[in-house]
This record gives structure tokens, sequence and C-alpha cells, in this order.
């Protein structure tokens, strides 16, 4: 299996795991995505594993390609929103201000650890 199918599958394994993990909690319409998000563990650490290739790409001019990923991303994981949801704009929030956060984090040289600015990212968005 190539390294891309691979990548996919883990990350389908994270939301399915943290799906699981919040259903003993709640009941499925109470479950937002931005939680299963954050307990899938999917946001900082991205940037962590990815840190040098994101900041290459945002130098040369490319970080827009990396949002647009992300935004995408999120949006199939979210399924499928109206257009005329005002929810949808908590999905752009919430990776507009992933994106931001982690691009200071990696050019800070990642000194505070994962569990720090993830604890930071998560009280900010009142998600804590």
């Amino acid at each position: 299996m190539d390294k891309r199918k691979e990548a996919n599958l883990r990350v389908k394994e994270k939301i399915a795991t943290a799906l699981l993990y919040l259903l003993e909690q709640k009941s499925i319409s109470q479950i937002t995505i931005t939680e299963l998000i954050q307990n899938a563990r999917m946001g900082f650490e991205f940037f962590g594993r990815y840190g040098q290739i994101v900041l290459d790409l945002h130098r040369f001019g490319y970080g827009s390609i990396i949002l647009d990923m992300l935004n995408q991303f999120h949006e199939e994981v979210a399924g499928t929103m109206p257009h005329t949801s005002i929810e949808r704009y908590r999905l752009y929030i919430y990776i507009g201000s992933l994106y931001n956060t982690a691009l200071m984090w990696l050019k800070n040289g990642k000194r505070e650890s994962l569990e720090e600015i993830t604890e930071l990212f998560c009280f900010s968005l009142r998600m804590k």
C-alpha cells in the first residue's frame, strides 16, 4: 500500500476511534466536528510531523495550498452542511486558527510542547 493510502487509513482510524470514545459520553447529535478532530488529535500533530514542509511551503508563498487542503479535509469530515448554515463558519474559524497558531509555533522553533500548545489552542477557542 502506498504511503498516502496508509496515511489516509490512519486518519480514518483516528476519527473512528475518537467517534467511538465520544459516543460513550454523549449522543451523536451532541458531538461537534471540533470535538471529533480534537479527540482524534489531528491538529497540531500534523504540524509537528510535517513542520519543515509546512514552513518551506509558507516561505515560498504556498501556504494557501496547505490551508485549502485543511479546509477540504475538514469539510469532508464534517459531511454535507447546507451552504446557508452559519455553522459552516465554525469550520473555517477552527482551521484558520489552527493553521495560524501552528505556523507561529513552528516559526518559533516548537519551544512549547505539543500538549501545551494544544491546551492553549483549545482554551482559546473555548473547547475546554
